[in-house]
């Protein structure tokens, strides 16, 4: 297993507990404003607000992490194949030339009328 693959299972747990963090800071900051007075809160509030931007901060980040890796990790799997369906095409028979003048003028008007 690759670096790249093993980097993105802990980034997707990292990115998991973030998220889990969220969600008990929102639930402790909504406990946090229903036991305290309006002017307690409105002094920790830019401490709050922070604390949030730098949760969501670390959240974007990590999710970013995660899509270049899965995109390194799919562009090195994959080097010389196309992302589409492979496609067969049939062999198309074209006059040729045998060096003979006849043969020529029946080339030439072969290829002008196609």
């Amino acid at each position: 297993m690759e670096k790249t693959e093993q980097s993105i299972p802990k980034l997707q747990a990292q990115l998991d507990i973030v998220s889990k963090l969220q969600e008990k800071f929102e639930l402790l900051k909504n406990d946090y404003y229903k036991i305290t007075n309006q002017t307690e809160f409105t002094e920790v509030e830019s401490a709050l607000d922070s604390m949030e931007d730098d949760l969501l901060n670390l959240e974007v980040s990590l999710k970013t992490s995660i899509n270049q890796l899965k995109y390194n990790v799919e562009s090195v799997s994959l080097p010389n194949q196309s992302k589409g369906a492979p496609i067969k095409l049939p062999k198309i028979p074209l006059p040729t030339f045998w060096g003979d003048l006849r043969n020529g003028i029946y080339l030439k008007r072969n290829l002008t009328i196609s």
